[in-house]
């Protein structure tokens, strides 16, 4: 009973931070649209930040709901490695090389790596810990 109540806390949680990252982002936007000045810094890396987990995490739900129903499905390690690869090496090496108006810049690669990390953080409540979650 406590270890459900714990792992329904958890998941409550992934599902706040998801939308207070989806609210950041769109704050983000906002702040450049309307010409707002904030750190470069987080000018400049915190879209690639909030790339995968925003990303991953909606494809996690859209899964849930469509595909598996509901069930507590994750996304393999190994598939969130390669989306973090997809888009360092298209987003940081082809397009620069394709147009111009594109730099490449490996701090973004690490910022997609971070954002992995996180998405890893965020999906950990739904995965399977024991047996009798599995039946």
């Amino acid at each position: 009973m406590v270890h459900n109540l714990c792992g329904n806390l958890k998941k409550s949680i992934a599902y706040l931070l998801y939308g207070l990252l989806a609210l950041l982002y769109i704050l983000h936007q906002a702040t450049i649209k309307f010409d707002v000045f904030i750190s470069s810094w987080v000018h400049g890396y915190l879209d690639d930040f909030l790339a995968l987990p925003l990303i991953l995490f909606s494809i996690l739900l859209l899964f849930r709901m469509v595909i598996f129903k509901g069930k507590n499905y994750t996304i393999p390690y190994m598939y969130i490695i390669l989306t973090w690869a997809f888009f360092s090496v298209y987003f940081e090496v082809w397009l620069p090389l394709k147009n111009n108006a594109f730099t490449a810049d490996p701090w973004d690669m690490l910022a997609y790596g971070a954002g992995g990390i996180l998405f890893v953080l965020m999906q950990k409540p739904f995965e399977k810990t024991n047996v009798r979650e599995q039946n």
